[in-house]
């Protein structure tokens, strides 16, 4: 004869009460995205005005990550230009310029912005020697760099840029680059 043991009904009831309980308990809600946006985005255009564009940049970077703006781009584009972040700053500008409304009257400066910056913009170009075994990986500033960019001059911002080649045997090479 087999002797079954009951299940404690009590103890389960009781775990499942604790578990409803904690289940219904409020938590603690973050922001809303789209407001948190606004107070970024207005917190740093005040700093622009102070002239701090190294508090203005992060959060506009923030505001956009969290609502998608034109006006948001264009501030952080404004803002990073003064930084000297040429290359980042002609991309927002012509993003900026591309999100708007056909008939949006900042279209035009956006787009002037971008036009004044290109003519100033460094640039690299990357390429593997002819022979470099497969599977050769290419890293700029501790990003990977896509065999479709070898051997195109790719926009960046002044300053040094580490260019990290690894070969499948897993030699490697370092090199860094300033650019003006």
């Amino acid at each position: 004869m087999s002797h079954r043991k009951k299940p404690n009904v009590w103890v389960s009831v009781s775990v499942v009460a604790i578990g409803a309980a904690i289940g219904l308990s409020p938590a603690p809600c973050r922001a809303d995205a789209a407001a948190e946006a606004t107070a970024l985005f207005q917190s740093a255009r005040d700093d622009m005005k102070e002239g701090d564009y190294a508090a203005a940049c992060p959060k506009l970077r923030e505001s956009l990550r969290l609502k998608h703006a034109s006006g948001t781009l264009l501030n952080l584009a404004l803002c990073e230009e003064r930084q000297g972040e040429i290359a980042s700053s002609w991309a927002h500008f012509l993003e900026a310029a591309a999100s708007m409304s056909p008939g949006d009257e900042r279209i035009p400066i956006a787009r002037q912005r971008a036009a004044a910056l290109e003519a100033r913009l460094p640039r690299l170009t990357l390429s593997l020697p002819p022979g470099a075994p497969a599977g050769t990986r290419v890293e700029r500033d501790g990003e990977p760099v896509s065999s479709a960019s070898f051997g195109v001059a790719i926009p960046v911002n002044p300053g040094e840029h580490r260019v990290v080649v690894t070969a499948v045997d897993g030699g490697r090479t370092e090199q860094v680059v300033t650019l003006a």
